[in-house]
């Protein structure tokens, strides 16, 4: 086409738009923004920065940069897309909200939630009056809103913006159509955040169904499945059902370890969900050794002085307590608070977390003394930054006391704890 009418004709431009969309498809993230970059730039000369070709142009191109991770300069694309499309046409044109509701998902990917779910209400708000509850635009502005509450920890609106897009669902579609699967699976990923055993045994209710049915459609080795059976076993971790839980881990981390490799960031999850696992019910020596895998795979990948190796150090130090293995605990623990110490400071949570954990292990030693200085320094500390009745805060206080109360000094433990 470019030879017969030239590379700046209308045509021309719109074939490599839509080359660059599905190269952007096909995962060729860095193809498809350099020839987005091209028609941008063309077309902007010969139509202007306003024209909507120009502005379609712009949020393919912001639209890339998102999924590329570059999301700086997709905020600024998509804010300027927006600002043009509200100047020409109005708040409520449907053009000038699905640029608004672009601008809220890449904020949210960006971490600016509070914005993200004003601009998702706004949205919502107005495609409800224009075109009505059940429109499929409204229904996604909804969809997408109550996403953003659950990263926000708004877990009962979540709750019930996801049950209400469910009903409407199934009444339009049946209730076996595929949508209705993943809403399913959206409203089972919201109650198994809320963690009430009610909640969790809807949640589990809910990922058995989309297990199952995902399974008989995809195969048992898709990844949807996987994702499904991976979160239905981390509900039967929450409610105890221990041994359902470790088959479907195995399962799901055989899998991927033939597929991805030891290395992969997923299987390494689920790993230490495994080894999670084994811990709570007792098999101690495996999860032992699970976290030792970790541990070197964890190290290789990222580094021995990574954030990742300071918590897999750190978690195998605590299996070792619990296996007894005081001595190699200690010394985990010491390295991990030496490093956190000097890299994010003396009273960083993380830090204040090595430091009791250093202080559980040395009173099991029986080295009291030193581990009550640490508990008041953690508690001082904690108090400090979180308030004196948050679960955390309480948490330090009550181990401040086992070690006082190891010590002899009952008096001040019921002082602390406030009992007469």
């Amino acid at each position: 086409m470019e030879a017969a009418f030239g590379e700046d004709h209308a045509d021309t431009l719109m074939s490599k738009n839509n080359l660059a969309i599905v190269l952007s498809e096909s995962g060729k993230l860095e193809e498809s923004e350099q020839l987005h970059r091209k028609v941008l730039g063309r077309r902007i000369r010969m139509l202007g920065d306003e024209h909507p070709d120009s502005l379609a142009s712009l949020e393919n191109l912001a639209t890339v940069l998102m999924k590329g991770g570059q999301l700086s300069e997709s905020e600024e694309l998509h804010r300027l897309v927006l600002e043009h499309r509200h100047e020409a046409l109005g708040h409520g044109h449907p053009d000038t909200l699905e640029s608004k509701s672009s601008l809220a998902t890449l904020l949210s990917e960006s971490g600016k939630l509070e914005e993200s779910e004003l601009m998702h209400r706004q949205v919502l708000e107005t495609r409800v009056a224009s075109l009505g509850a059940d429109h499929p635009d409204t229904l996604s502005s909804k969809q997408s809103l109550a996403s953003v509450l659950l990263s926000c920890g708004k877990l009962a609106e979540s709750e019930q913006l996801h049950r209400e897009l469910l009903g409407v669902h199934a009444r339009q579609l049946g209730p076996d159509h595929p949508n209705i699967l993943l809403l399913r699976l959206n409203l089972a990923n919201v109650l198994s955040v809320a963690g009430t055993p009610d909640k969790l045994g809807e949640s589990e209710v809910l990922y058995r169904q989309v297990t199952e049915a995902l399974t008989g459609r995809l195969g048992k080795g898709h990844p949807s499945v996987l994702t499904c059976k991976l979160n239905l076993a981390k509900v039967l971790l929450a409610t105890g059902k221990f041994e359902e839980s470790e088959q479907h881990f195995r399962e799901a981390l055989e899998f991927m370890i033939e597929t991805f490799g030891e290395g992969d960031p997923t299987a390494m999850s689920c790993k230490h969900n495994l080894a999670t696992v084994l811990l709570k019910a007792g098999k101690v020596a495996e999860a032992e050794t699970l976290y030792r895998q970790l541990l070197e795979t964890t190290q290789a990948a990222f580094g021995a002085d990574s954030p990742n190796a300071f918590s897999c150090k750190h978690t195998l130090g605590n299996v070792l307590l619990t296996a007894g293995k005081l001595e190699e605990s200690e010394q985990m623990h010491r390295q991990v608070l030496a490093l956190r110490e000097s890299s994010l400071g003396a009273n960083d949570l993380e830090t204040l977390n090595s430091k009791n954990s250093l202080a559980l292990v040395l009173s099991e030693q029986g080295q009291i003394d030193v581990a009550e200085k640490l508990q008041r320094e953690v508690l001082a500390s904690v108090t400090r930054i979180l308030g004196v009745d948050h679960p955390r805060t309480q948490k330090c206080k009550h181990n401040l006391a086992d070690v006082l109360g190891k010590a002899g000094k009952h008096e001040e433990v019921r002082e602390l704890l406030g009992v007469t």
